[in-house]
């Protein structure tokens, strides 16, 4: 009763089921989510509730059951209510004896005297560990599931046996050098300062992760620091990937989870819980190991651009170059530039002549985010101030009305070109000069060219707006021109009287 007592108030001292900051720790305990979900159907704020009102009950009484259970159902791992035992037992002892008995008298091999599980599918890390060795009989099985619920004190062999299973999980520290806990944390001192039941987490470890497709045999884990979060966009992405054909699940993963976890934040207005997350694969096969650990992180500035509905809906498109598909939210997403890549499009549409698959709206945003962005950090350099003070909220609030006001602007003003020239000809061929001097990064022969073209039209002096708008985004901005400029061109191709 002491022992059970002890580790009641030890339980009681940690938040109910949140996460610990080792990824590693973490997925066990989204792997211990999942698996009563699988077995007993309840969703994360069941668990929750569970655990925290009937921690006991939960923990040596559903979980062990549910873990036999689900490794010899796990094609259809539900298990009925009728067919549940219930506990009313006052001692952690108690709950557990009763569990056992249940467990041996529905999946004890009365020929081989042991609890039958096999280390197949998603327990085939456990191969050769503890009760899953062929010739582990039921009360050795008893003891060490007693061990890992710390009901017995816990032996170095436990400790050897998990260190061994899961050192080849770890990546290491070289490899992945923007991951936590890469090195082996096994002694028991460092596992109980995560959790006191981190044993019972380790155990869960593979059940947080998706099942992938195809020969290579990949299992995906997205994971952020928060439970909520990574509970929801694992639950989203199961979906989407069971939709994807074998061959598509490799380059489509990172596109889908952004997809999802843009989704989920917008939904939950979890804007804040973009910043730190992976993507975490792991092979499986005879030789298990980490294959990757992808950073997706959202930077905070471009998390707080694609919140907003409009613009997100209009750089969430792929984009056809003339060797490739470039989707543009993924690139904005992962804080690379879109103007080398809205040159090469413009150049595509423009050596295909196929105008009216020009993208409009989705080139102005995002030539005209960009050119907001680079306007803004220069800005904030010049004060010295962080990018992200204690103002940030408003700064970028203030952003994305700066950027709305923008693309008003700049897409009537941009749009006066369409007017100053006759000949289609004529337009293509000072679309294609222009173009050349902006891969140059010359900002002399871009106006060089444009004003040469309209004064000998007589049209730059007679349209003050146009004039205007050419000194102030152009000519005397050294920041982001090349963005406005671009948009010219794009607006001289779009003028074509054919089209």
């Amino acid at each position: 009763m002491e022992k059970g007592a002890q580790q009641t108030n030890k339980l009681q001292e940690v938040s109910a089921l949140q996460f610990t900051g080792s990824w590693f720790i973490d997925a066990g305990i989204l792997g211990f989510i999942n698996l009563l979900k699988k077995v007993y159907g309840w969703d994360l704020d069941q668990v929750r509730k569970n655990f925290k009102e009937q921690f006991e009950i939960v923990l040596y009484g559903y979980f062990p059951i549910a873990y036999v259970h689900y490794n010899k159902n796990q094609q259809n791992p539900f298990l009925k209510e009728e067919e549940r035992p219930t506990f009313n037992f006052s001692t952690n002892e108690e709950i557990f004896e009763d569990a056992w008995r249940f467990i041996e008298r529905r999946y004890k091999d009365k020929n081989k005297n042991r609890i039958d599980l096999i280390p197949s599918r998603n327990f085939l890390m456990f191969k050769n560990f503890l009760f899953f060795q062929p010739g582990c009989k039921v009360e050795k099985q008893k003891d060490y599931f007693m061990q890992i619920l710390s009901l017995k004190n816990v032996k170095e062999d436990i400790l050897r046996h998990i260190d061994k299973t899961v050192n080849k999980f770890l990546p290491s520290a070289e490899k992945f050098v923007n991951l936590s806990y890469v090195e082996s944390f096994i002694t028991q001192k460092t596992l109980l300062d995560f959790h006191p039941y981190s044993l019972v987490f380790l155990l869960c470890f593979p059940f947080a992760f998706i099942r992938g497709l195809g020969k290579e045999n990949e299992n995906y884990f997205f994971y952020s620091p928060n439970l909520e979060f990574t509970y929801r966009i694992n639950e989203k992405l199961a979906i989407f990937l069971e939709r994807l054909k074998e061959n598509e699940v490799g380059e489509q993963i990172l596109r889908i989870t952004w997809k999802t976890v843009i989704d989920s934040a917008i939904e939950t207005q979890s804007l804040w819980s973009l910043e730190n997350m992976y993507i975490i694969k792991h092979k499986v096969g005879n030789q298990q190991k980490i294959v990757s650990a992808d950073y997706i992180g959202i930077p905070k500035l471009q998390a707080s651009i694609i919140i907003d509905e409009t613009i997100r809906e209009n750089i969430n498109i792929t984009i056809k170059l003339e060797n490739k598909k470039v989707w543009l939210l993924e690139e904005f997403i992962k804080g690379l530039p879109l103007y080398p890549i809205i040159v090469n499009y413009v150049t595509a549409v423009l050596n295909s002549k196929d105008y009216k698959k020009l993208a409009r709206r989705s080139v102005l945003y995002s030539l005209i985010v960009e050119a907001k962005i680079l306007e803004f950090r220069a800005q904030k350099e010049k004060l010295n101030k962080s990018l992200f003070s204690e103002n940030y909220f408003d700064n970028y609030r203030s952003l994305l009305k700066e950027i709305k006001e923008e693309i008003r602007f700049t897409s009537y003003k941009a749009s006066l070109i369409q007017n100053f020239l006759d000949h289609d000809e004529h337009k293509e061929r000072l679309a294609r000069e222009l173009l050349n001097s902006l891969k140059g990064e010359d900002k002399n022969m871009f106006l060089n060219i444009l004003l040469k073209d309209l004064n000998e039209e007589k049209q730059l002096c007679t349209n003050s707006n146009f004039n205007n708008w050419i000194f102030e985004k152009i000519i005397i901005n050294n920041i982001s021109w090349k963005n406005y400029a671009l948009i010219l061109v794009m607006n001289l191709l779009l003028g074509r009287r054919r089209s």
